[in-house]
């Protein structure tokens, strides 16, 4: 992405990610969009976090939301990126998809890149959202989600 350019994220929640043909899927199109994706993959929930371009971001989010994952939430819609601190250790200049199984490492991965507190912010907006299925108890998973609906055409 140029220096020039201002980075947008958004942040997708699912039931869960297992599927090695739509992670493959999710990796060519992260390559095509020219973005970063990060994915908690596995069991639930599955998380997956994308930051470019305005344009990048926006073409990521189209393409999971075409494959109709269980659960699908887009959590946090494309926006420009807010970071915590203007130091990103070069960061910035990632691409392409990068997977992690707990959602320690995950959170890890938000605080190195600067937008740990946003991620927080999303996850705990409406605490009392289960939305990640049978089984799974947001009180001692310490992630929470606020639900943002989907409209279609708004990405398009």
């Amino acid at each position: 992405m140029p220096a020039t350019s201002k980075a947008w994220n958004a942040l997708i929640r699912t039931h869960h990610i297992t599927s090695r043909k739509k992670v493959a899927k999710l990796k060519q199109a992260a390559s095509a969009q020219d973005v970063l994706v990060l994915l908690r993959s596995g069991s639930s929930p599955g998380i997956m976090y994308v930051e470019g371009t305005g344009e990048g971001v926006e073409g990521w989010v189209s393409v999971v939301q075409k494959l109709r994952y269980k659960n699908y939430q887009l959590a946090s819609r494309p926006a420009e990126v807010v970071r915590e601190t203007n130091d990103n250790n070069g960061l910035e200049d990632l691409t392409g998809l990068h997977e992690t199984e707990s959602v320690k490492d995950f959170a890890q991965q938000m605080q190195d890149r600067g937008v740990f507190a946003w991620w927080r912010k999303v996850n705990t907006a409406e605490q009392k959202n289960d939305i990640a299925g049978e089984g799974f108890d947001p009180s001692t998973s310490g992630l929470h989600v606020g639900l943002i609906p989907y409209e279609p055409g708004a990405y398009d």
